[in-house]
């Protein structure tokens, strides 16, 4: 059966036996079964199992978004937004991620969210956006949460409220978010919606430095002044370098 098929590749997948796991996706995709189609639209977006092929990754999307498969849905608004497999369109990829936003995926309810903010295929819209962020955000989502904090901490799209924009950068740099590490540090030094506390400002810097993103440098420069200065840790020149 095809939920059969689905699940042997599923742990064939976890076992890295691509070639494998792909031949049983794409049978019970042939088949109808959507986990299988978003799954086999994966593999041929990640070339796993398959000569990697964005317009054939996109088509098996597509199929599986249109029987109502939300991840799907969110995955074909990502190649209409970013032009995968097919010419970029943000109208088009508003319209999809609407989809499966009202199915309650949360990475769908983030990105929507984005084209909310931007007025990318959609007329602009804080307030949708926020509102976006926070059933997606309350559900765990980190990038959600991290532009959630933005939000709060600026007072866009809502009141601005530092404490509350803090308790939603922690969860998110509790996640490993990257921008929410580096904010959430600038709180704690400067003492922005929570006490002053020049250690854990460290703590964070020191997170936020180790990613592999664009934010890490500047976190490595305030690291580098926190060891200069002794501020929330021992006064270490030769660290500051």
């Amino acid at each position: 059966t095809p939920d059969a098929m689905y699940n042997e590749a599923i742990n064939l997948k976890k076992e890295q036996k691509w070639d494998e796991a792909f031949a049983l996706f794409l049978r019970a995709a042939q088949s109808g079964h959507a986990e299988s189609q978003f799954e086999a639209a994966g593999a041929c977006s990640l070339g796993r199992g398959t000569r990697k092929n964005l317009a054939r990754a996109y088509e098996w999307y597509l199929i599986a978004a249109s029987s109502g498969h939300a991840n799907s849905g969110n995955s074909v608004g990502l190649c209409y937004y970013h032009g995968r497999g097919t010419p970029p369109d943000y109208a088009k990829a508003a319209a999809w991620y609407q989809c499966a936003a009202d199915k309650g995926n949360m990475e769908a309810q983030s990105n929507l969210a984005i084209c909310y903010y931007k007025g990318q295929g959609v007329t602009t819209d804080v307030l949708e956006a926020v509102r976006l962020w926070t059933k997606a955000a309350q559900q765990g989502h980190n990038d959600a949460q991290y532009n959630l904090a933005h939000c709060y901490h600026h007072g866009k799209g809502v009141s601005q409220n530092l404490s509350t924009a803090v308790e939603w950068y922690k969860k998110a740099a509790k996640q490993g978010q990257p921008d929410a590490q580096f904010y959430l540090a600038e709180c704690y030094s400067k003492g922005e919606g929570i006490s002053v506390n020049k250690a854990k400002a460290v703590k964070w810097y020191t997170f936020a430095a180790l990613q592999d993103h664009a934010i890490a440098q500047l976190a490595q420069s305030y690291l580098g002044m926190c060891y200069m200065l002794g501020d929330g840790v021992t006064k270490d020149p030769a660290q500051a370098v």
